[in-house]
């Protein structure tokens, strides 16, 4: 991609603490945004994840998920890749079953204070847009 494309020089998509920052979806994000583009599903690159790779850390995990919650937060209240409440909702579970099994890990107490507040807060939102999803639903 060129970064003239990028609106604003804008690397990020949401507004989130840079710990977080996934940063290639937030890219994408941003150039899907602006207008349609081509994907192509074949494999150009690749990594290898290991122990000592950043990747395989459990803060960064965490902080993944807090990325991920907040990209559809936004992606909600703009309407924008997550149009319809089915969508929405699919996309709350998926964050609730990533980021779920952290509580039980035994890594979760030693990370920092403020990373585990912003989890909490995530993972509680989550919760609640699913809670109010199910009670219209009730409703109805």
């Amino acid at each position: 991609m060129c970064k003239k494309y990028i609106k604003n020089q804008q690397y990020r998509w949401t507004d989130i603490d840079f710990a977080y920052d996934i940063v290639d979806v937030p890219i994408w994000l941003n150039l899907l945004s602006q207008g349609d583009l081509y994907y192509c599903a074949e494999p150009l690159s690749c990594f290898r994840v290991h122990g000592g790779s950043d990747q395989a850390q459990f803060s960064t995990l965490v902080g993944g998920t807090i990325c991920w919650a907040t990209m559809v937060e936004k992606a909600w209240r703009e309407k924008c890749f997550l149009e319809t409440e089915e969508d929405y909702e699919e996309a709350l579970r998926s964050i609730l079953r990533m980021g779920l099994p952290f509580f039980q890990r035994e890594e979760y107490p030693t990370i920092s204070w403020k990373e585990r507040g912003d989890f909490e807060d995530v993972m509680g939102r989550a919760f609640l847009g699913l809670s109010k999803i199910s009670a219209k639903k009730d409703e109805a």
